[in-house]
C-alpha cells in the first residue's frame, strides 16, 4: 500500500467516523433543512418525483436535486433525521477528496492531506456537512468543475494532464457544472466558470478557456440543467414562472435576507475558525511568492477562485451563513500550500507565528473540550475522547506525522471536529428547536390513550391526554413549518386565522398548532399543549358572545 492510499483511508476513515458521531440525535428545526426533509418526505409518499411540494404546497424555488438525494437515502434508511443529514456527509467528504486528489496531483501528499483536513474541519464545514441542506451538494460539484476547468486551461503545460484526456474531461466539466446548477441554481455555473476564465486571462492563456467546451459537454450540461425546469415550463407554465421569479428577485434585487455588503468580511474568522485565522499570513506569503515567481499555478488558481466568490456574494442582496459555504474550497486550497512550507528555513518570523497559533488552538480546543465534559457530562462526550485517542495511536503508529501530515494540522482538525460536535449536541441545545418534534410525540401519544380508552370502554374522563377525537385534524398557522408534517408523517396543512372560522364550522372541532390563540370570537379554545413557542389549541365552535 502507497503512502498516499494509507494517508487518505486513514483521513477518510476517522474524519467520516467523526461526522457520522450521533448524526442523527438533533431534531429537524432548522428552515432549510426543513424545507428538504419534509418535501422529500413528501414525494416518497405520494411517488411524484418530478413535482416537488411542501405542507401540500407547490415548491418550485429551487431546483430537485437535493430533494432526489434525501428521497433515496430515505429508501435505504427509513424517514428520519440521519437520513435527511447523510447526503450532506457524503458530499462534504467528497468534496475533500476531491481536493486532495487535485493537489495531490499538483503540489504532493502533505499539502493535500493539510487541504482535506482543512475543507472538513472549519466550524461552518462541520455545521452544514452534518445538515441536510444542499449547500453540500453544490460545494461538490462546484469543486469538481472548478478543479477540472483549471486542468483544461492549463493542459498544454508539462506537469499537467495530456491532450488525450481532454474530450473525457470536457464532458465531465459540462456534467459537474449541470449538476451544481441543479444542486441550488445560477451559483453552480457562474462560479465554475467565472473562476476558470479569469484564471485562464490571467494565466495569458484566454484562448485556452474554450477548452473547457465541446460539444457532448455542451449537450450533457444541457440535459442535466435544463431538462426538468423545461418539463415544469411545460406542464404548470404560469406556476413556474411565478414561483421562479420571485425567487431571482428575493435573492439579486429586493433580498429576504439582506445585508450589508461588508457582511461576510465582518463573519469570516467566526464561519472559518480556526484555520481562517492563517489567511493573513497565508496573505504575506503569496504576495512574496508571486513576486518571485515562486508561487505554482494551482495556488494562483484558488486566489482567482476566491476572488469570484467574494465578488459574487458581496454584490449579491441576500447573505446568509451557508452562502459562505462557497469560500470554503479555495481557502483549503490555499491554507493546505500554506500550511505545508518549511518556515524555518524561508521565514523564522512566519514559523514562531505558526507554532504560537497552533499552540494556542490546541489549548483552547482541549480546555473546551474539558469543559464540557465538566458541565454536561455524557457517555457520548467519553466516545468522543476515545474515537480522539484512537485516531491519535493509529496516526502515530502510521508515523503519519513524518511522512504526511503535521501532528499538530491533525490534532487540531479532529479537536475541532470532537468540540463542535460535542458543543452541537449538548452546549447549543435550544427548546424552540424540539418543539415540532415533542409536540407530534404528544399528539401521537394521546392518540394511542384514545384507543386504549376504547379498547376498555373507560370514561372520557379518565383520559389524561389531549381529548382527541377520532377524525379530528390538525392544522398549523400559515405559512407553516415542514417540521410538523415531517415529524406526523403526514400533511399538518398550513392555514390561515382567516380561514379558521369557516373551517371549525364545517369540521366542528379542529387542532391548530400556532403562536398565539385565534381571535375571531366565533371560536372557542382551549389550551391542550405549549412547547416554548409552539401552542397546540383545540377549536371549536361558539357564538359571538361566549367566552373562552
Amino acid at each position: 500500500m502507497t503512502q498516499t492510499v494509507k494517508t487518505l483511508l486513514f483521513l477518510i476513515v476517522i474524519v467520516f467516523a467523526l461526522l457520522l458521531f450521533n448524526l442523527g440525535a438533533r431534531p429537524v428545526s432548522k428552515i432549510q433543512e426543513v424545507r428538504i426533509a419534509e418535501t422529500a418526505r413528501e414525494m416518497l409518499a405520494s411517488g411524484d418525483y418530478t413535482v416537488p411540494r411542501y405542507n401540500g404546497e407547490l415548491r418550485l424555488q429551487k431546483p430537485p436535486l437535493p430533494y432526489w438525494t434525501a428521497v433515496a437515502s430515505y429508501q435505504v434508511f427509513g424517514i428520519n433525521e440521519f437520513a435527511v443529514r447523510l447526503p450532506a456527509v457524503l458530499f462534504g467528504l467528497l468534496t475533500a477528496l476531491v481536493l486532495f486528489l487535485f493537489i495531490k496531483k499538483e503540489a504532493g501528499l502533505t499539502a493535500a492531506s493539510h487541504a482535506f483536513l482543512i475543507a472538513i474541519t472549519t466550524f461552518i464545514s462541520i455545521r452544514y456537512f452534518r445538515s441536510g441542506e444542499a449547500d453540500a451538494m453544490l460545494l461538490c460539484f462546484i469543486s469538481v468543475a472548478c478543479t477540472i476547468g483549471y486542468w483544461l486551461v492549463m493542459q498544454n503545460s508539462a506537469q499537467n494532464i495530456q491532450s488525450k484526456h481532454t474530450g473525457y474531461l470536457q464532458w465531465l466539466f459540462g456534467l459537474s457544472v449541470g449538476l451544481a446548477f441543479l444542486s441550488k441554481g445560477p451559483a453552480g455555473i457562474a462560479i465554475p466558470l467565472l473562476s476558470v476564465l479569469l484564471f485562464a486571462w490571467q494565466q495569458k492563456t484566454l484562448p485556452q478557456f474554450k477548452q473547457c467546451f465541446s460539444v457532448s459537454g455542451l449537450v450533457v450540461f444541457f440535459v442535466i440543467a435544463g431538462a426538468w425546469y423545461a418539463w415544469i415550463f411545460w406542464k404548470l407554465p404560469d406556476v413556474a414562472q411565478h414561483f421562479m421569479g420571485k425567487q431571482l428577485d428575493e435573492t439579486f434585487v429586493s433580498g429576504t435576507h439582506a445585508k450589508p455588503f461588508y457582511w461576510y468580511f465582518a463573519h469570516f474568522f467566526e464561519f472559518f475558525m480556526p484555520w481562517g485565522f492563517l489567511l493573513p499570513l497565508a496573505v504575506i506569503t503569496a504576495k512574496q511568492r508571486f513576486k518571485d515567481q515562486s508561487l505554482k499555478p494551482y495556488v494562483q488558481f484558488a486566489w482567482v477562485w476566491l476572488i469570484v466568490v467574494l465578488v459574487l456574494l458581496t454584490f449579491t442582496v441576500n447573505k446568509q451563513m451557508q452562502y459562505a459555504l462557497l469560500f470554503l474550497p479555495p481557502l483549503a486550497i490555499i491554507l493546505g500550500d500554506y500550511t505545508s512550507q518549511n518556515f524555518n528555513e524561508k521565514n523564522r518570523k512566519l514559523a514562531t507565528i505558526n507554532r504560537w497559533f497552533y499552540g494556542l488552538a490546541l489549548f483552547i480546543l482541549a480546555t473546551l473540550m474539558l469543559y464540557f465534559l465538566i458541565q454536561k457530562f455524557a457517555i457520548e462526550g467519553v466516545w468522543l475522547v476515545a474515537i480522539m485517542a484512537i485516531a491519535g495511536g493509529i496516526f502515530y503508529a502510521l508515523n503519519l506525522h513524518k511522512k504526511s501530515v503535521q501532528a499538530s494540522i491533525f490534532l487540531i482538525a479532529i479537536g475541532m471536529l470532537a468540540v463542535s460536535i460535542y458543543a452541537e449536541q449538548f452546549a447549543s441545545k435550544e427548546p424552540r428547536k424540539v418543539a415540532a418534534q415533542k409536540m407530534l410525540e404528544e399528539l401521537k401519544l394521546a392518540e394511542l390513550k384514545l384507543a386504549e380508552l376504547k379498547i376498555a370502554k373507560l370514561k372520557l374522563a379518565e383520559l389524561k391526554m389531549a381529548p382527541l377525537k377520532s377524525g379530528s385534524q390538525v392544522y398549523q398557522a400559515s405559512p407553516g413549518d415542514g417540521a410538523y408534517s415531517f415529524y406526523a408523517k403526514q400533511i399538518i396543512p398550513p392555514i390561515k386565522e382567516t380561514q379558521l372560522a369557516a373551517l371549525v364550522k364545517q369540521k366542528g372541532e379542529i387542532f391548530w398548532i400556532t403562536q398565539l390563540p385565534p381571535t375571531d370570537p366565533s371560536i372557542k379554545y382551549a389550551l391542550i399543549k405549549k412547547i416554548d413557542d409552539a401552542s397546540l389549541y383545540r377549536l371549536t365552535t361558539t357564538s359571538p358572545d361566549t367566552s373562552h
